[in-house]
């Protein structure tokens, strides 16, 4: 019977103490000069209190009961945390202690509360055996920075940044430099006291390199930063080269332009696979992630240099991308006649006409053609120089008379070029030609005729006009004699001397023109 009432004495006791609960922390940190808040809650299933919103804390010692916080008698607060603490409360089981200035001093100090102390008495609860000990920090922890995603430029970037701390009545500032983007911040209570503040900002990559700091102030001013660098891949978009269609004359310069589309802030070096040429270079930004990077290549090309490739590198940090355009060289055609210029062409007769192509295409003859078919055409060519060539076509033209007035054009064709020349055909008709050649062949025997009947009159008549001389009693010719003016007598009148020689040389004269008949 007496061990029955005492099991009972011992349950009822029990009882009474499973009444009344306190928790808080064993023991907390806090932050020199910041503030600092001891978590604490009560519940009770009997003995209730009369005013469950008189709360009061006390220093934990031997003997006595100093008093931390009591609004009732703040001038009784022990001098280190009087006028320094109140409550921060966040519902009505809430019985948590704010100190507004953690000081060094407080380091070590224990500490309790007691609810509604004037009615419910140590016997109903031992307050003061749940109690909590602060320990004072000089400096707070560095803050935690992550970073997510963001291997390129372009791409979104989640950075984190995270304090923890044990003052939720003034959380700490946290600010974040190196990226932009929205911001999101999340508080949250991990376990006796302690807190965890981030900020998550969410941005896009717009360097290849650059230093995300995140800076952490707390209360009181306290201010701690982590750093972190960051190290993202530009965007190639694309690299091009205008013209894309590669023309070149030999010894003609041609201007390349190579476009390079991308995200790097560090330009990327461009170089050709020419060299010795003269190479200009400029950029142009379009947005923080569109940059443009241009080179210019004055490409004076030669005639090996056909059929092969103009490439243009673009160099970057992460690696190069290249493009390229096959050249096609193209000789520089001079000039292109027609010879002989007069085409003077009888009709049903063969002409030939020859056609000069200037050029300097060592490793291409000009294709020469003409405006007409089915003729003779004779072709080959001749160097002049190491440059300089001459292509010839000859046609055998055999024009009808419809072809009066129309042009003869000879074509020079080269890759992707060509150059014509042309003459007006003048056709000249058989029949006017050959009566002109029957009037030669008439005219000339009939002009010969007739001189020939002329001397023959002359000769018969000189013949008669001899006959009768010799009727009348003149001598007979003989081969006459050129008197000498020193055969007359001096006495000799000159007037005779003058008759007789007149007589004498007519009679010469006649004999120049008879005497050898």
């Amino acid at each position: 019977m007496n061990a029955s009432l005492f099991l009972l004495f011992q349950i009822v006791l029990l009882y009474d103490a499973l009444g009344w609960e306190v928790r808080m922390p064993k023991l907390i940190h806090g932050l020199r000069g910041s503030c600092l808040v001891i978590p604490c809650s009560f519940s009770y299933t009997s003995y209730p209190p009369v005013n469950p919103n008189r709360i009061v804390w006390y220093q934990y010692v031997s003997r006595g009961y100093p008093l931390v916080y009591d609004p009732r008698n703040p001038n009784d607060v022990i001098l280190k945390f009087r006028g320094k603490t109140d409550l921060y409360r966040t519902h009505s089981w809430d019985c948590s202690l704010l100190i507004k200035n953690l000081e060094q001093s407080h380091h070590g100090e224990k500490l309790y509360t007691w609810i509604d102390p004037e009615n419910v008495g140590k016997s109903t609860y031992a307050f003061y055996d749940v109690t909590s000990t602060i320990q004072v920090d000089a400096s707070p922890q560095q803050p935690s920075l992550s970073i997510s995603g963001g291997k390129r430029i372009g791409d979104t970037n989640t950075v984190e940044c995270s304090t923890f701390h044990t003052c939720p009545y003034r959380k700490p500032t946290i600010t974040l430099n190196g990226i932009e983007g929205s911001d999101q911040i999340d508080n949250e209570h991990i376990k006796d006291g302690l807190w965890k503040s981030t900020l998550t900002r969410t941005g896009v990559v717009k360097k290849e390199r650059f230093t995300i700091q995140c800076s952490v102030t707390h209360y009181g001013g306290t201010t701690v930063t982590a750093t972190k660098d960051k190290i993202a891949e530009c965007v190639h978009q694309k690299i091009t080269i205008k013209p894309e269609l590669a023309d070149v004359t030999v010894g003609v310069a041609k201007n390349f332009t190579c476009s390079v589309y991308h995200s790097c802030q560090k330009e990327p070096t461009i170089t050709w696979n020419y060299k010795n040429m003269q190479i200009t270079k400029w950029s142009k930004t379009h947005s923080d992630l569109n940059r443009v990077t241009y080179s210019h290549i004055t490409f004076l090309g030669a005639k090996e240099d056909h059929g092969k490739e103009l490439i243009c590198t673009a160099n970057f940090s992460g690696g190069k991308i290249t493009t390229s355009v096959v050249l096609r060289v193209q000789c520089v055609q001079h000039n292109i006649s027609i010879e002989p210029e007069l085409a003077d062409v009888t009709e049903g007769i063969p002409k030939n006409l020859t056609c000069s192509v200037y050029h300097s295409c060592q490793n291409e003859n000009p294709n020469i053609t003409w405006n007409y078919e089915n003729m003779q055409v004779t072709e080959w060519s001749k160097t002049l120089s190491t440059l300089d060539q001459i292509s010839y076509s000859s046609i055998s033209f055999l024009g009808a008379k419809e072809d009066h007035g129309k042009k003869l054009i000879c074509t020079a064709k080269f890759s992707g070029r060509e150059i014509t020349a042309s003459v007006v055909l003048n056709v000249q008709y058989p029949l006017l030609i050959g009566l002109k050649t029957i009037g030669l062949y008439i005219l000339t025997p009939s002009l010969v005729f007739l001189l020939t009947c002329i001397l023959a009159g002359v000769i018969v008549y000189k013949k008669r006009q001899r006959s009768k001389d010799a009727v009348s009693g003149n001598k007979p010719f003989s081969n006459p004699r050129m008197p000498s003016p020193k055969s007359y007598p001096k006495s000799c009148p000159e007037n005779d001397y003058d008759n007789d020689y007149e007589a004498e040389y007519a009679n010469m004269g006649e004999l120049s023109i008879y005497g050898n008949i």
